[in-house]
C-alpha cells in the first residue's frame, strides 16, 4: 500500500514544481514602460471594458442567438474585469506581475473567441477592437504578445479521439479528479505557509487551480 501513497506524493510534487516554476517565469516579466504609463493604459483598459459591458448587456438579445449566450458573454467580461481590478491593483502596490498579466491576457482571449464565432453589432465589435488595441498595448509594456486566435467557428472543432475503452477512460479520470483533489488541498498548504499568503498572487494561483479542478469535475 505504501508505493502507491509514494507514487502519488511523487506526482503531486511533480505537478507542484511545475506550477511554481511556471509562477516563477510568469512573475519576472521585463517592463518597457514607465508605472505611470502601464497605470494610464490600464484605467482606459477598466474604462473601455465598462463600456463594452453596457454595450454588450443592451445590443447581446437582439443581435445573438442561442440560449445562455448572453449570460455567457457577461460572465466572460466579468471575468475580464476581474483580472483588470487584479492587475490595476498589483501595479499600484508597486509588485511585480506575471499571473496577473498572463490571467489578463487569457480572459481577454476568451471574449475575443466568443465575439469571433457569434454575431454582435458593429458599434460592439468597434468597442472590442479599442479595447484589444489597449490591452496589445499593455502586452507590449512587458515585452509579450496577446494571443488571440486561431478562431474555429461554432460546430467546426476538431474532436480528439479517444482509443483505450470507457473503462480506461473512467479510471483514468477518476486517478485524475482524486489526484487534482489532494493537489489542490497540498497547494493551499505550500500557499498558506509562503511568502505570498494573502496577497492577490495567492488568489490568482487558487483561481487556476479551482477552474482546473472544476474542468476535471466536467
Amino acid at each position: 500500500m505504501k508505493q502507491p501513497k509514494l507514487y502519488n506524493l511523487a506526482a503531486i510534487l511533480t505537478v507542484l514544481a511545475a506550477v511554481f516554476a511556471a509562477s516563477a517565469t510568469a512573475q519576472t516579466p521585463r517592463l518597457r514602460a514607465t508605472t505611470s504609463q502601464v497605470r494610464t493604459v490600464l484605467n482606459r483598459i477598466n474604462s473601455e471594458t465598462a463600456t463594452f459591458r453596457q454595450l454588450m448587456d443592451s445590443a447581446v438579445p437582439n443581435g445573438i442567438n442561442g440560449a445562455n449566450r448572453e449570460d455567457r458573454v457577461l460572465d466572460l467580461i466579468s471575468d475580464l474585469d476581474g483580472s483588470i481590478q487584479t492587475m490595476r491593483s498589483t501595479v499600484n502596490s508597486r509588485r511585480g506581475v506575471g499571473i496577473e498579466l498572463t490571467d489578463l491576457l487569457d480572459k481577454a482571449a476568451a471574449v475575443d473567441r466568443f465575439m469571433s464565432r457569434n454575431q454582435s453589432t458593429t458599434r460592439n465589435r468597434s468597442q472590442w477592437n479599442v479595447l484589444k488595441s489597449d490591452i496589445n498595448t499593455l502586452a507590449r509594456y512587458y515585452g509579450v504578445t496577446a494571443t488571440w486566435g486561431p478562431t474555429v467557428p461554432a460546430g467546426q472543432a476538431s474532436t480528439p479521439v479517444y482509443t483505450g475503452t470507457d473503462y480506461q477512460l473512467r479510471s483514468l479520470i477518476t486517478r485524475l479528479e482524486s489526484r487534482t483533489n489532494t493537489f489542490k488541498r497540498q497547494m493551499k498548504i505550500s500557499l498558506n505557509n509562503s511568502t505570498v499568503d494573502n496577497t492577490n498572487r495567492e488568489d490568482s494561483i487558487n483561481a487556476y487551480v479551482r477552474d482546473f479542478e472544476n474542468a476535471t469535475d466536467r
